[in-house]
């Protein structure tokens, strides 16, 4: 884990969440990944954190690997091909995480690292707590990392309830790992998801004591040491690989996941607060 503090931002801007790239297999798709990076570009104040998986790291010797679906079967070269694709926006780039994918070649050579290094982005290792700040105070915390130990699956015969048990994971899989943090994010799982803040009615009595009033509790401001878990922000990333390509089958088809969107999450800062998180569907 590492802990990074942003550069000063606009108190209006917006945080692009976006990873699981897998550059070097043909299952990626790299127009989506293009339509994203050109949206980044496109205005002064859009930023974004790399939430790993950036390169498909799995050589010959791993049971993954697939002859046939590979179309850059060198590592290094799809780490180039990364700096290459993400060098337009290296400026906007506040964190690099690491991927279970480039994880699995650490003994080698740690790609992360080495493409972050090459952007001049920071590194955040496995899970970074990043404090996004602005030119005269601090914004909020983000707590953001590659994934959780869970699948983020389930049952469920209702749609609704499915990603109501999925968004209760995901919750009960990050809430412990910051308690001062707007917004927790993992990537890995290739789903699109947000779980919002929940607006919950408390009672309390008026100032002269006479009788009930209703409220709603609110996040806190800045300077808060605690959020209650209930009143952040959680997301899953998405992804950019594709679930079919004619002609092939990948080992997610094999496995038989289901197909996901592709894309990833945007979190809205306003008045230098996060007041959205929202999927970006490509």
């Amino acid at each position: 884990m590492k802990h990074i503090v942003t550069p000063p931002l606009q108190l209006n801007c917006d945080i692009a969440l976006l990873g699981d790239t897998h550059i070097g297999t043909v299952f990626c798709n790299e127009m989506a990944i293009d339509a994203a990076i050109g949206w980044i570009a496109g205005k002064a104040n859009r930023y974004f954190c790399f939430m790993g998986d950036a390169i498909e790291a799995i050589t010959p010797d791993d049971r993954r690997f697939q002859a046939d679906a590979v179309n850059e079967p060198f590592p290094e070269r799809q780490a180039k091909y990364v700096i290459e694709k993400f060098q337009p926006i290296r400026r906007k780039g506040l964190v690099w995480l690491l991927g279970n994918h480039e994880e699995r070649l650490k003994h080698i050579a740690n790609y992360s690292s080495y493409i972050a290094d090459a952007l001049g982005i920071p590194y955040g290792t496995w899970a970074a707590k990043v404090l996004v700040r602005g030119k005269h105070r601090s914004y909020f915390k983000m707590f953001l990392k590659h994934s959780i130990r869970s699948s983020l699956q389930s049952m469920a015969k209702d749609y609704d309830q499915r990603l109501a048990n999925m968004k209760a994971t995901l919750k009960m899989q990050l809430r412990e790992h910051a308690g001062d943090c707007m917004l927790m994010a993992v990537g890995h799982a290739h789903r699109l998801l947000v779980a919002e803040p929940i607006r919950k009615m408390v009672l309390i009595s008026d100032e002269d004591h006479k009788q009930l009033e209703q409220q709603y509790l609110v996040p806190h401001e800045w300077g808060e040491e605690y959020i209650d878990h209930d009143l952040r922000w959680y997301g899953v990333t998405g992804s950019f690989l594709k679930q079919y390509v004619e002609g092939l089958d990948g080992y997610a088809e094999r496995a038989g996941y289901d197909p996901l969107e592709i894309g990833y999450l945007v979190a809205e800062v306003r008045g230098g607060k996060l007041r959205n998180v929202r999927p970006v569907v490509l």
